[in-house]
């Protein structure tokens, strides 16, 4: 598993140096003969500890692709002809948002590399394989093959199987794929779809590049929505010829979906009533008022917001959308009126909040604005008197604030019944009960009612109608497929547990049913070790390594020109990337935790693979932005630091660093000018190395 990277021993083995057991051949053989053999021409089985392209090695073909990679682009540098390294140095310089530079770069690299053919049939990675002089291990040379089979895909996830597995369906071809991609896995929710590339292994399929989402829009689902974009760009309107020509207009079609995406935002905005008001008045007698919004239906008090408190407000109404019965509609046979108890949960119209002598109306369309001060208005009669009016056209904010793109590139058939951005989704409790109901029981009691209500999108049917029929029940799969990747991103992103499983079973769609992701961060745990089993280093190893460490290198410069040398231009790309954030006392102790962190994970003598500078400061952004997550859900920094070390790849490493950097910044703050607004930098920094070293380093 991802962060239990050390495998266990088994037993004292009595195989003699340099022998291990095949078990595809079911024999002893060297270990030269293993490595030299290994995937090519012997079939290796999934359970072999010495493959490293099976699930539980992820580690190990991770270091084999960095190794390749770096020999791929020295060799396209030396092979490419001067026009294709002009667009290949063109794509990682184009200047666009990271993430779509990201996928022109990638893109460039699959069309030189691998999709490109010459006469013969052949593309940049088959004539490297078949150069008798190429630089190539066997590990590498069966790597490239599998890579040369690269492919784009549009693919749906649609389970979840561990930390670093999902499942689904290529929708371009029908093909069921089983991805392995740790990144990927600690971030997609099921029933994402996403424009991607990938290519075959003999055990599952990796994930190649980034990707671009794609979901659906409107009532066409994503392959229409793909396919509506390939028309509209001039590609092919035959579904089968659609993978070979987005082959070779990869990105072309990835800014257009990341347009498209931008042009349907603005157009809902555009579509929708987005006025948010804020209506003042003059209170007197806000005992009468507060006692008919009692006996009126459709008002809801609530305890106010902090904000409320300061402006000056100390109660609070809802304004639901069934608001609007007078004193008197609900009568018992002794004349009293009452609240009908067991009434639905409602859809927040607008919010009246009450001070001594003030009341504010706050709402957020025109159309709630006029239903809500009608309703307020009439009730409270002569006790109010109007003072001030505020209103902020949201939508013209919107509006102002979409980031540019190129309208070329949006089909303007997919700008069309798009529905419009709704902002009150609030909904109430059913009953004064329900007063404090989390928001997992909010909805479970919404879905409870959902089952048996009229959905526009289902033609005005209930979901369980739906279910009963062959043509509705299409319908009701993709609606469900929308709830089901929404509640899988509350899950991940709010900590809100609730499952949608045993809705999907009442209605009988138990082809969608699966596990949920866990609750809340970046990384799965599905597995969960035993209690008694360690995964990472121990505090032992670490003691042993550390002071075999100290021992060769007393001197920290000592060390650090160790490192340099062991591994070249790490630190460098790390100055270049952090050294103008923070302060110079900081960088300093940053260099000498990382001597400690690589000593720790890779120290002199250890097998360990080749070091991406890419991906070292790539995952420096990926940590902060997951360290300061961690912080929001906690609300406490030193809560949040600690539960950002328990979810990493080695929690006692970090801990070690951490503890070792707190000290010496609070000890030295003032003598050393450190800062400790520099801290979540550099414990991002040494958790992506410790990362990228976890990747690199085998048994």
């Amino acid at each position: 598993m991802f962060g239990f990277g050390l495998r266990k021993c088994g037993g004292v083995s009595k195989l003699k140096k340099g022998q291990r057991e095949c078990p595809a051949l079911s024999k002893t053989i060297s270990s030269q003969e293993c490595g030299s053999s290994r995937g090519s021409r012997y079939a290796c089985t999934a359970e072999c500890p010495h493959n490293p392209f099976t699930p539980a090695n992820y580690g190990m073909h991770a270091g084999v692709e960095t190794a390749l990679i770096q020999k791929m682009h020295a060799r396209a540098a030396s092979v490419l002809t001067g026009e294709e390294r002009k667009r290949w140095h063109a794509a990682f310089n184009n200047q666009t948002t990271d993430r779509l530079r990201e996928l022109l770069a990638h893109s460039e690299l699959m069309l030189q590399y691998h999709v490109k053919r010459d006469a013969d049939g052949h593309s940049f990675a088959g004539r490297w394989l078949l150069d008798p002089r190429a630089d190539l291990t066997n590990d590498e040379r069966v790597l490239l093959k599998a890579m040369d089979q690269s492919r784009p895909m549009l693919f749906e996830v649609q389970r979840l199987l561990d930390e670093q597995t999902f499942e689904g369906i290529d929708l371009l071809t029908g093909k069921t794929l089983r991805l392995v991609d740790r990144s990927a896995a600690s971030r997609v929710c099921r029933y994402t779809t996403f424009l991607g590339w990938w290519y075959p292994m003999p055990f599952y399929e990796r994930l190649t590049g980034n990707v671009q989402e794609l979901n659906e829009i409107g009532s066409k689902e994503p392959l229409e929505v793909l396919q509506e974009i390939v028309r509209h760009l001039g590609g092919p309107s035959d579904e089968e010829e659609i993978p070979d020509w987005l082959a070779l207009n990869f990105f072309r079609v990835c800014e257009a979906v990341d347009a498209t995406a931008v042009a349907v935002w603005a157009r809902k905005a555009e579509q929708g009533d987005l006025l948010i008001t804020k209506t003042d008045y003059m209170l007197s007698e806000r005992t009468r008022l507060e006692r008919l919004f009692k006996e009126s239906t459709g008002f809801s008090a609530k305890e106010p917001e902090f904000e409320d408190e300061e402006a000056g407000f100390d109660k609070v109404w809802l304004v639901l959308e069934d608001a609007g019965s007078m004193p008197g509609t609900a009568v018992t046979r002794s004349g009293q009126t009452v609240k009908d108890s067991k009434k639905q949960p409602s859809t927040v119209l607008g919010r009246v909040l009450l001070g001594e002598k003030r009341l504010r109306i706050e709402t957020v369309s025109e159309k709630e604005r006029k239903t809500v001060r009608g309703l307020v208005e009439k009730l409270g009669g002569e006790c109010l008197q109007f003072k001030a009016e505020l209103a902020h056209d949201l939508a013209a904010q919107i509006a102002a604030g979409t980031r540019p793109y190129d309208a070329a590139l949006v089909p303007e058939s997919l700008l069309k019944d798009i529905g419009t951005i709704i902002v009150s989704t609030e909904v109430t409790a059913s009953g004064p009960e329900d007063a404090g109901a989390s928001q997992e029981d909010m909805l479970r009691r919404q879905y409870k009612i959902f089952v048996d209500a009229a959905v526009p999108a289902l033609g005005g049917l209930t979901p369980r109608a739906a279910a009963g029929t062959p043509e509705n029940r299409a319908l009701l799969v993709a609606l469900m497929k929308s709830h089901i990747r929404n509640l899988d991103q509350m899950r991940r992103n709010e900590r809100i547990d609730f499952d949608l499983n045993p809705l999907l079973e009442e209605l009988g769609l138990h082809e969608l049913v699966s596990t949920p992701p866990p609750l809340g961060g970046k990384r799965l745990d599905f597995e969960m070790p035993e209690e008694d089993e360690e995964f990472g280093l121990s505090v032992q190893e670490m003691t042993e390594r550390l002071a075999r460490m100290t021992q060769k290198y007393p001197d920290n410069q000592d060390a650090l020109a160790a490192l340099r040398k062991r591994f070249p231009g790490i630190l460098e790309a790390i100055d270049a990337h952090v050294g103008s954030k923070v302060e110079p006392a900081s960088m300093h102790l940053l260099r000498v935790s990382l001597v400690r962190a690589f000593f720790f994970l890779a120290p002199e003598g250890s097998r360990v693979g080749a070091l991406s500078r890419k991906s070292v400061i790539r995952g420096i952004g990926e940590e902060l932005e997951e360290l300061f997550a961690c912080m929001d859900v906690s609300k406490n920094g030193a809560e949040g630091v600690d539960l950002w070390i328990t979810e990493s790849v080695e929690p006692a490493v970090l801990t070690d660093i951490a503890g070792i950097l707190i000290e010496h910044m609070d000890r030295h703050k003032e003598e050393l000018e450190t800062s400790f607004k520099d801290l979540p930098i550099m414990l991002a920094v040494v958790s992506s190395v410790v990362q990228e070293l976890s990747l690199a380093t085998s048994d």
